[in-house]
């Protein structure tokens, strides 16, 4: 009997108690490629697909072309139809580099209101799948058939981002970031956690705080701002 609970004593005592590391990569981050509403600079693998679905109104569907260039298609109950591509350049371990290009219908509403866009962003991340953070740039060009601000028909939008996102705990991620646009003034963000379901579905739930103080007419500024609440679910389709 004394041998018996000795080689007892011995097994549990030599058994390996995995890290919390080890613990966190047994269960991979679906939606490495996207914050809230940014991007990181990492692609989807070859033939891979993602999907996700924003406040019910906007729509994403990316495809990996190979394992360093995605495609990506926004749609939008509002008329949005936005075709986009991403290239991934690998610059280090845990340094990615990425640029990407969209164009396409970004409004139609009834009355024949329609707005079109084009743009052009650069990115760099830092980190790994689970915890990053990115930084990135962007320059916009939008053509519409009515006065958009100020009556001007045209704009082009220049910003700047940060984004991150970190593991809380096994299934669960905190997404902040924060874009600042150059030219208008304005400002927007994001604060939000990620719950992973399963393994390759997740769903983000966060606050979206909005300012803007700026000039909208020669003698007329304006100051505005609010929250707006975020939901968005996304899901990972691993075709290997």
């Amino acid at each position: 009997m004394l041998l018996q609970v000795k080689a007892q004593d011995d097994y549990v005592s030599n058994e390996k108690i995995p890290s919390k590391e080890e613990v966190y990569d047994g269960i991979p981050n679906p939606d490495f490629t996207n914050y809230t509403f940014t991007a990181s600079a990492y692609t989807l693998k070859k033939r891979d697909f993602r999907f996700s679905n924003t406040d019910i109104i906007f729509n994403k569907v990316s495809y990996g072309l190979s394992n360093r260039t995605t495609a990506s298609l926004n749609t939008s109950f509002a008329g949005t139809f936005i075709g986009a591509i991403k290239h991934n350049i690998n610059l280090n371990e845990g340094v990615d580099l990425a640029f990407s290009a969209s164009a396409g219908q970004a409004l139609y509403l009834p009355k024949d209101s329609i707005i079109y866009a084009a743009g052009l962003q650069s990115l760099i991340t830092f980190g790994d799948l689970q915890n990053n953070f990115t930084v990135g740039a962007g320059f916009y060009y939008a053509k519409s058939n009515y006065g958009m601000v100020v009556e001007e028909r045209e704009l082009y939008l220049q910003n700047i981002f940060v984004a991150t996102q970190q593991q809380l705990r096994p299934k669960t991620y905190l997404v902040a970031e924060g874009i600042y646009f150059l030219n208008y003034n304005a400002f927007a963000g994001s604060l939000a956690l990620k719950f992973i379901i399963k393994t390759r579905m997740s769903l983000l739930v966060g606050l979206m705080p909005i300012y803007r103080d700026g000039r909208v007419a020669p003698n007329r500024s304006v100051a505005e701002g609010g929250v707006i609440p975020v939901a968005s679910f996304r899901m990972y389709l691993d075709r290997h």
